[in-house]
């Protein structure tokens, strides 16, 4: 399967995913770079929108899950470079 996520590192179109894991209101997907074998996991969360009885979704609504989801996000990343940090420090014995 692959998607329209860009890989980070090389900027190929598509990234293939390996597996998806779901729990805790989240869906985990290993992803890995169809161009230069990059691999990242990315987190999905989906997002309810209540309809106020009219049948539309307010663009407060939709700005306020954006910026709810780009919070998750900052922290997922913040959390992986600390990860791969510490991963490069214990492989080269530090």
């Amino acid at each position: 399967m692959t998607t329209g996520i860009h890989c980070p590192r090389c900027g190929a179109a598509d990234m293939h995913v390996v597996y998806t894991r779901k729990g805790y209101g989240v869906v985990r997907r290993r992803r890995k770079c169809t161009r230069c074998g990059y691999r990242t996991t990315t987190f999905e969360r989906s997002i309810e929108c209540r309809d106020r009885g009219e049948g539309s979704i307010s663009v407060t609504m939709i700005a306020s899950a954006v910026t709810e989801l780009a919070k998750s996000v900052g922290i997922m990343r913040q959390i992986a470079c600390q990860y791969e940090h510490e991963r490069d420090n214990e492989s080269k014995g530090g």
